[in-house]
């Protein structure tokens, strides 16, 4: 998964160390790339196949985190449809290192520009397993009660749907009545 964060026609690029510094200061599992348009992608990479809304919604909180919400998240989409009798595509995002032995499209981490096979074994050992993405999914309540916690890690079983969501509003508006 990835945040785009753009530069929204800006001529200069978009300061990427305050990026970096700011995904190293909350612990996030991500890395900064410099995008074609002088934005940033700041991807996410995972061990599992995991549902796309789960991902939107971290990288949606992180984007905010970052101070730069309302950027766009990959995927887009939550799920794909089939269309014709044809699987549909999703929306791509153009990924880092286009020609990579003189690329302006690179990786980022502790204030250093990475070469492709340093941003390879870099988001190996980042990459989120199903626990640790758990973990982060309730780490931003912390003070939720067990129930609460237990719908954010593990999601709510079919037919408990609407009890679960209701439950998840009334905690989320008594931490944020406004």
């Amino acid at each position: 998964g990835a945040t785009d964060i753009d530069n929204h026609g800006q001529e200069e690029d978009l300061p990427i160390a305050d990026v970096d510094r700011n995904i190293h200061t909350f612990g996030l599992p991500l890395v900064a790339c410099r995008s074609k348009s002088g934005g940033i992608h700041a991807y996410l990479f995972l061990r599992d196949p995991t549902p796309a809304a789960r991902v939107r919604e971290l990288l949606t909180q992180w984007a905010v985190k970052l101070g730069y919400a309302g950027s766009e998240v990959f995927p887009k989409q939550t799920r794909l449809t089939a269309r014709d009798g044809k699987m549909a595509f999703g929306n791509w995002i153009n990924l880092p290192y286009f020609k990579a032995a003189d690329t302006a499209r690179y990786a980022f981490v502790d204030g250093k520009k990475l070469t492709l096979g340093e941003l390879l074994d870099h988001a190996e050992s980042i990459k989120l397993d199903k626990v640790k993405l758990r973990a982060l999914l309730v780490a931003d309540h912390p003070d939720a009660p067990p129930c609460i916690q237990a719908i954010l890690s593990r999601g709510a079983s079919q037919g408990h749907r609407n009890e679960a969501m209701y439950n998840v509003a009334v905690y989320l508006r008594k931490v944020d009545p406004a």
